[in-house]
């Protein structure tokens, strides 16, 4: 984690600046680097619905079971706000990606997803099938 300075290429993600986040990762940037505050380039391009700067950031080995500063998971702010290009670029990677912590290793993306859509419920992983269902913008 950054202490007390910018992050380059949080900064660069924040901007939508393609060219130069490609440029940084070519010169072997930390794609997962936290800033002071919490956040990572993961989120800010969530947070700019940017799906084009997420594959790319997905491409360069970014973890895309990150969360925000106030404990939002990538997902979960996305699916909030209705980005449905970037709701599915997390889900598919969520899928293939291992967990980053070794408690979530039990953990599927499915179930990740379900509790994020049904945070009352428990994620009954073996009997429903994996594919989320799309409904106005949202996965239901």
């Amino acid at each position: 984690m950054s202490r007390g300075r910018s992050v380059p290429i949080i900064d660069l993600v924040s901007i939508g600046a393609i060219e130069e986040v490609q440029a940084l990762l070519k010169k072997g940037c930390d794609v997962n680097e936290k800033s002071h505050s919490g956040t990572c380039a993961v989120i800010q391009a969530v947070g700019r619905n940017d799906d084009k700067m997420l594959a790319i950031l997905i491409k360069a080995k970014a973890k895309v079971d990150v969360k925000d500063p106030i404990g939002r998971t990538a997902l979960e702010l996305a699916q909030r706000c209705g980005f449905t290009k970037v709701v599915e670029l997390i889900v598919e990677t969520l899928a293939t990606q291992k967990p980053t912590k070794p408690e979530e290793k039990k953990k599927t993306w499915f179930s990740t997803l379900f509790q994020l859509v049904n945070p009352t419920k428990v994620c009954p992983e073996n009997s429903i099938s994996p594919s989320p269902l799309k409904k106005n913008n949202q996965v239901k």
